[in-house]
């Protein structure tokens, strides 16, 4: 184990500061580089029921690559982390680097609603990116339809199925400047209905969750399909 690659890369995490470090960064002897900070319950669970085996992966929003690494441990054959943050780019690199599975994945700098890499996957990652801050700047529509502009057959999405408008922090007379009313019912904005209602009879999807309650206050993994 380089320990003088270790140092370097856990300073450079602390550099990032912790709004830009979302989950827990571990070396590969399992110390911990960075803590995170994002919420476990949004994460993508080690067991989701999707079949990674011999799929192109691509990771939207993929920070240090979290969700990345875990394509690969479950069989994906190559693995493409984009964000739109270069110097955490950077960072992941050097982790997959540390890894040793820079053969398997990479990450580039990209803003998919700028720039939108030109790109087609098997299987493309958008976990915990849609919430609150994209909902009510009405930059949902644009995000899902640029997530399906690059996969040629599954998108593994996660997102809280219903928002409250006080949890939104908005009202619906706001919300309706950016979505048809029928997604903005009973206090609440709908957002998988309306991810549903964006993508079409294309695709298909399946919640990927045990639960049974969908007002829960946290993603669930969405699996969506295309069915053409």
């Amino acid at each position: 184990m380089d320990t003088s690659r270790i140092i370097a890369l856990r300073d450079k995490l602390t550099a990032l500061g912790p709004q830009r470090v979302w989950r827990e960064v571990r070396s590969p002897d399992g110390g911990l580089l960075h803590p995170g900070h994002g919420w476990d319950e949004d994460a993508l669970p080690e067991d989701v029921a999707v079949d990674f085996t011999g799929k192109r992966v691509a990771d939207l929003g993929c920070n240090l690559g979290h969700h990345s690494f875990l394509a690969v441990r479950r069989g994906a054959s190559e693995v493409t982390g984009f964000d739109m943050d270069k110097d955490v780019v950077e960072a992941a690199n050097e982790l997959a680097d540390l890894y040793g599975l820079s053969e398997w994945v990479r990450f580039r700098a990209a803003d998919l609603l700028i720039d939108p890499p030109r790109e087609s996957f098997d299987l493309v990652l958008f976990v915990d990116i849609i919430g609150r801050g994209s909902i009510t700047k009405g930059k949902a529509e644009n995000l899902l339809r640029a997530v399906a502009e690059m996969s040629s057959g599954e998108m593994l999405h996660t997102m809280r199925p219903v928002y409250t408008l006080d949890e939104l922090r908005t009202s619906k007379e706001e919300l309706a400047r950016h979505y048809p009313d029928r997604f903005i019912r009973d206090g609440r904005f709908h957002l998988l209905d309306y991810a549903k209602h964006i993508y079409g009879p294309e695709w298909t999807a399946n919640v990927l969750s045990h639960c049974d309650d969908l007002d829960q206050r946290f993603k669930y993994p969405v699996f969506f399909t295309r069915t053409g």
